[in-house]
């Protein structure tokens, strides 16, 4: 009857006691002692396979352990105890992702914060590294304009001194030919008073020679007393022997008299209108005068020109050619070039002017009619060089025909 009641064959089910109903009752079913051993067999690889099931589910799912076997939901032993013991829930897959979410976007804030960092960091040594480099370009900047300061200021020192090289070279070799013409004077036959046949001769009211009545000869000047080396008679005459102008040599002795350098004196006046201011009579008047004063003044400097010659303006004839020369009327003024011509002409009257020095501080050991005649070859000098002629310049040959 009990067997018929709980749908279990009579010959399969040994039924020895009673246990409460599961469906309400107080008395439930109670599994049969005498049960096959085929039939524990297969429960037991059932229970085991589900075992293995629930654990590989629970590797593979993430939040929800939950196994579905045969449409129905199996909970495992162990989560069910660890929710027991814990006391709270395991957090969600939307929950894990929203946990994650949130702690990238931190981990995302920070490395802005470093990158923010770092950019301005770079930034700071970017200007740093500017700052830097603007600074060596001016420091070089300045480097190079110092240098190339110094070395303006070298050549310029270094052309300064060859200048005062030279223009101490000139005074040198002048100076050196004064001293020794002042050795030649000073070993020489020591000569009276050089003033005293000065004054005879102009108490002799310039009376020419006694015997043969010439000035040019030596006894017309009271220097060397005597009689008259010549000893030729009054109406003797030499066509190839020059003939002093008396009324310039008159006026060439009154000079020695007054042994002066002014303008007024007439001797040095006629030198000066007729032969002196017609050789500086250049295009440049003012340049001329100026040149003329400088002469007088002994401060002209005048040099040739080292470097190669080329075309260039000469100064006082306003005229392009080869100037070789170059001239400076006193130690602070600028270097003027010059063609040739000027220069001769220009150095005719500093020849001119130096043997008058010469005669005037006495370095000049001769008589009258020689230091006269010396005066006429540098006055003709000069006619010579205004005309373009060099005294040293030879005669044009003529084409034969």
């Amino acid at each position: 009857m009990d067997s018929e009641f709980l749908g279990i064959p009579e010959g399969s089910l040994d039924r020895s006691t009673s246990e409460p109903d599961i469906f309400g009752s107080s008395i439930r079913p109670r599994t049969c002692s005498n049960m096959s051993l085929q039939t524990k067999a297969k429960i037991k690889k059932k229970t085991g396979s589900l075992r293995e099931k629930e654990l590989n589910s629970q590797a593979s799912v993430d939040s929800d352990n939950d196994i579905f076997i045969n449409g129905s939901v199996c909970v495992s032993d162990d989560r069910l105890s660890s929710q027991s013991h814990n006391g709270h829930v395991t957090p969600s897959r939307a929950e894990v992702k929203a946990h994650a979410y949130e702690r990238l976007k931190e981990e995302l804030n920070l490395a802005q914060q470093e990158l923010k960092l770092k950019d301005e960091q770079c930034d700071k040594l970017s200007r740093v590294r500017n700052e830097l480099e603007s600074e060596l370009e001016e420091l070089t900047a300045s480097l190079f304009q110092e240098a190339h300061r110094m070395v303006h200021q070298a050549r310029l020192k270094q052309d300064s001194a060859e200048k005062k090289l030279i223009e101490a070279n000139n005074k040198v070799d002048l100076l050196q030919a004064e001293v020794n013409a002042l050795k030649t004077l000073v070993t020489s036959r020591t000569p009276g008073n050089p003033k005293s046949w000065r004054r005879r001769h102009s108490e002799e009211n310039l009376a020419p020679c006694s015997d043969c009545g010439s000035y040019d000869c030596d006894a017309a000047v009271p220097k060397n007393v005597g009689r008259c080396k010549g000893k030729r008679p009054r109406d003797f005459h030499n066509p190839n022997e020059p003939e002093v102008d008396a009324i310039m040599f008159r006026e060439f002795l009154q000079w020695m008299d007054e042994n002066s350098m002014s303008h007024d004196q007439p001797f040095l006046n006629r030198i000066c209108v007729e032969n002196v201011a017609p050789c500086l009579d250049f295009t440049n008047k003012e340049l001329a005068i100026a040149i003329h004063h400088a002469i007088e003044n002994n401060v002209l400097s005048m040099e040739e020109i080292r470097s190669k010659p080329i075309f260039r303006k000469c100064a006082l004839t306003g005229t392009s050619r080869f100037c070789r020369h170059r001239v400076r009327i006193s130690d602070n003024q600028e270097w003027l070039n010059i063609c040739r011509s000027s220069r001769d002409r220009i150095a005719a009257v500093c020849d001119f002017y130096t043997y008058i020095r010469y005669i005037q501080r006495g370095l000049v050991k001769a008589d009258a009619t020689e230091i006269y005649w010396e005066i006429m070859r540098l006055r003709g000098k000069m006619a010579q060089s205004r005309l373009g002629l060099s005294p040293t310049m030879e005669k044009p040959r003529q084409k034969k025909s």
